[in-house]
């Protein structure tokens, strides 16, 4: 799909966290984003002020679109920035960095699917054990976490 305006996404909501707006996109802005390839990450911050997962959606250079308790993508597969995670790994106390995301494309909410445990650097079943990053399909980002159906 060609690019889509980006600058025309709405918000539902706003809050301040570390002195940082977190915006919400509305539900209409989310339909609007279906088709449309995004990078998806924990917002950890933001979680832990609102006491829910926030997620970070970004577009495909990296620059924020906005933020979702729940967003879909279908042709899903694990993205990682090689350097913010070298960072992760060479810092003595483990800073948190964006280092690894989910990249699909934003579809219709999904229903059910298995759990999926996102690490810096990998993506796997806990249940199975098995490196999922690859082979995603569709991963659902909500508030039961992250979960994948292939």
């Amino acid at each position: 799909m060609g690019r889509r305006k980006l600058n025309s996404v709405q918000f539902s909501e706003e809050h301040i966290v570390r002195g940082t707006p977190v915006r919400i996109i509305s539900p209409e802005s989310m339909v609007g984003l279906r088709g449309t390839t995004v990078n998806v990450h924990m917002h950890t911050p933001a979680m832990k002020a609102l006491g829910e997962p926030i997620y970070s959606v970004l577009d495909n250079s990296r620059r924020l679109i906005g933020h979702s308790r729940n967003i879909s993508l279908e042709s899903a597969s694990m993205a990682v920035d090689a350097r913010e995670l070298k960072k992760h790994l060479e810092s003595p106390t483990g800073a948190k960095t964006r280092n690894t995301f989910v990249r699909g494309i934003v579809g219709p909410n999904m229903r059910g699917g298995n759990p999926l445990k996102i690490r810096p650097g990998s993506m796997t079943d806990p249940e199975t054990g098995e490196d999922v990053s690859a082979n995603l399909g569709r991963v659902n980002l909500g508030k039961k976490g992250a979960r994948y159906k292939r």
